[in-house]
């Protein structure tokens, strides 16, 4: 055991000497004036050597991460190939990307919450968001806000915000067609009666009309109670969509 202790003590002790002996041959260049003279740069390592212990703690400190960059690329080859191996193609690690995206997470939410504040400054709402068209796969998206109703209309990218129920029977306006008529407005039917709405100003266009879509008995019925009232126009209220692909709706 002791054997093997002074034997490895050796191996140390040679290997601090062989680095600190090239550390010293590095520290010296020959002038002009064929002397030698120290290196401007090893003057650290000339500090360090009075004794050898301190020559030794010099190579340490100041000559493994030199002798390390005048290796051959063999020589550190594997540590540098790791850490290629961690990066993409475009040269950022994993973790690297993941910290930017968390980072640009957190400015978008910033951006999102300076957004919301100034919208709801200017008296919008948040009614719903443009994914909730995909999500039920209608043209119609209807918004319950406390005690009040809304829906949210879409055709050919055009946005709408209404009243969920239309005149004359307040009925709702969940599953009614959205259309386009001969004039280019875009207009909703209301099912119960076949009233026709502009989307755009609310304006009754069609106030419970006979025979609207083939005959209907009990279309028919609720047309005849309600034929000869006054026309009523549907509620209808300015929004905007904001960055993040929510609708916000000036409501009253």
């Amino acid at each position: 055991g002791k054997g093997n202790r002074s034997q490895a003590g050796d191996h140390t002790m040679l290997h601090d000497a062989a680095t600190a002996a090239l550390l010293l041959l590095s520290a010296f260049t020959v002038g002009t004036d064929g002397r030698l003279q120290h290196k401007p740069s090893c003057a650290r390592i000339r500090s360090f050597a009075g004794t050898p212990s301190r020559m030794f703690r010099a190579a340490r400190r100041e000559g493994f991460a030199r002798l390390y960059a005048a290796a051959p690329e063999g020589a550190r080859g594997k540590r540098n190939e790791a850490s290629r191996k961690q990066l993409g193609n475009d040269g950022f690690s994993a973790a690297s990307k993941q910290r930017k995206k968390t980072r640009q997470k957190q400015i978008s939410q910033q951006e999102y919450k300076g957004e919301a504040v100034e919208l709801g400054n200017k008296g919008y709402t948040r009614v719903a968001k443009l994914g909730d068209f995909e999500e039920k796969q209608k043209e119609v998206v209807p918004v319950i806000l406390g005690v009040n109703a809304y829906a949210v209309f879409r055709h050919d990218g055009e946005l709408f915000l209404t009243d969920a129920s239309a005149p004359p029977f307040k009925f709702p306006l969940s599953d009614a067609t959205v259309s386009k008529d001969p004039q280019g407005r875009v207009v909703v039917e209301e099912p119960l009666t076949g009233s026709i709405f502009d989307l755009r100003t609310g304006e009754n266009l069609a106030w419970c009309p006979n025979g609207n879509g083939g005959f209907n008995p009990v279309k028919s019925i609720f047309q005849a109670i309600k034929k000869d009232d006054t026309p009523e126009p549907i509620a209808t209220y300015p929004l905007l969509v904001a960055e993040n692909g929510e609708i916000w709706g000036q409501l009253p």
